[in-house]
């Protein structure tokens, strides 16, 4: 699994961090023991859980290589980052980074199971709530997003349906993280949305690969 932070930074001592990963090794460990659930559900929340924590943890870190280099630029005070500087600074808890990372991991979720089992979308949801839960509007939010696009959809539409669930997640992360809705087309979050969509992007292939090594024959109908 391709390590998501910048080494110079010694992961080891940052608090993002060293919280992402307790987050993720925690769950890991939750899903593995949640009973009621059926195996393939199972290995797709395990892919997905790990397919974020990469996601959010490499997204983060460039996030803040960005506003660094803003502050330096003299792009300080109530510019159009400032938001997006407070939710990267609030990462820094340990409640906050559990929440983006939820987030995040509900986002892959949706797209994993919106392609494996599309007509079944809102019962495998539910399987995965048994074992993962909702804790607030934003996962549920994003959910809804991620629902599979009717099966005479356009590529455009497919396309559409795929940037909605990675907008929904952005917006979703920033607001539990700063415990407030944050307003439709915010300029300070669309500003870093390109970023956003490409580690979306990564997660998904990280994901990919751990279901592959779970279900090396398939996850099956």
């Amino acid at each position: 699994m391709p390590w998501p932070f910048k080494r110079e930074r010694d992961p080891e001592d940052a608090p993002f961090a060293r919280h992402l990963i307790a987050a993720h090794e925690s769950w890991e460990s939750r899903i593995e023991r949640s009973g009621g659930i059926e195996e393939p559900t199972r290995v797709v929340l395990l892919g997905a859980s790990a397919g974020a924590m990469v996601a959010l943890g490499s997204y983060v870190m460039t996030l803040r290589v960005e506003l660094d280099e803003d502050a330096e630029s003299g792009a300080r005070g109530g510019g159009p980052s400032s938001r997006m500087a407070l939710f990267a600074e609030q990462l820094d808890d340990k409640r906050a980074a559990e929440a983006a990372y939820r987030v995040a991991t509900w986002a892959l979720l949706s797209e994993y199971v919106s392609h494996l089992w599309g007509e079944d979308y809102e019962y495998e949801m539910h399987q995965c709530g048994k074992a993962f839960g909702f804790e607030n509007i934003y996962e549920e939010t994003t959910v809804h997003y991620g629902r599979p696009a009717d099966e005479r959809a356009s590529e455009d539409e497919e396309a559409d349906r795929l940037d909605n669930i990675v907008k929904a997640s952005l917006y979703g992360m920033v607001s539990s993280v700063l415990e407030e809705p944050v307003e439709p087309e915010d300029d300070s979050i669309n500003l870093h949305l390109d970023a956003w969509i490409e580690q979306f992007g990564t997660g998904l292939e990280v994901g990919g690969e751990r279901l592959e090594q779970l279900a090396p024959e398939g996850l099956g109908d």
